[in-house]
């Protein structure tokens, strides 16, 4: 099963291009890699995540996310054509990339499990007749500093998903104010739309 997995998603790999506009080429091969990432850390739970009739998602939504996010980061700057003329992308916020809606910075406090929940003060408003209305996700954490030191807490970062950053050794109680890359809290936007996809195309194969 790990070995078809792989096969099916290098395979993927080796022909976006002749199946993709040039914007897309990168967010593709970026989520595909991720995939393959996952697939060697925790490839047992990874082949229960892409199979429809598991309900084991073991988180690999966020982490999907991340991994895809940290791989697009490395090949920055690169170029795409728009209008069918070359345009460099040189960081995670530009426009054309969609993915992130902008940096929401909000306070918290550590609680009794050493977890701060997202307090994301901006909403997102869409959907249909604008009936989808919920508090930004946690998208890419920027920093968590100690609200009475200034001090960041990143090297106590533990993980961290779409709704809470886990820490340790950190005292419950303590107030922070952190700062991220916010995406829409709905999974066919951004870059969860290239991963969505790019998982419903694998899980067809298998």
């Amino acid at each position: 099963m790990i070995e078809k997995l792989r096969q099916i998603i290098q395979e993927h790999l080796t022909t976006i291009a002749y199946h993709s506009y040039d914007a897309t080429i990168m967010h593709k091969r970026c989520a595909y890699h991720a995939m393959l990432n996952l697939l060697d850390k925790y490839p047992i739970n990874f082949g229960e995540y892409l199979d429809h009739s598991s309900n084991q998602h073991f988180g690999f939504q966020h982490l999907l996310f991340q991994e895809y996010i940290s791989l697009l980061e490395q090949e920055l700057p690169f170029v795409i054509l728009k209008h069918k003329r070359p345009y460099q992308i040189n960081n995670l916020l530009d426009d054309e990339l969609h993915i992130f809606h902008g940096i929401s910075i909000f306070e918290g406090m550590i609680n009794d499990t050493l977890a701060v929940n997202n307090g994301t003060k901006e909403f997102y408003i869409g959907g249909r007749s604008a009936v989808y209305a919920k508090p930004y996700f946690l998208g890419k954490l920027l920093d968590v500093q100690d609200q009475n030191t200034q001090l960041s807490l990143m090297d106590k970062m533990v993980s961290y998903s779409f709704s809470k950053i886990q820490f340790r050794d950190v005292k419950p109680g303590t107030f922070v104010i952190v700062k991220h890359l916010r995406i829409p809290p709905h999974y066919q936007m951004g870059g969860m739309a290239h991963i969505n996809k790019a998982k419903q195309s694998i899980a067809r194969h298998l």
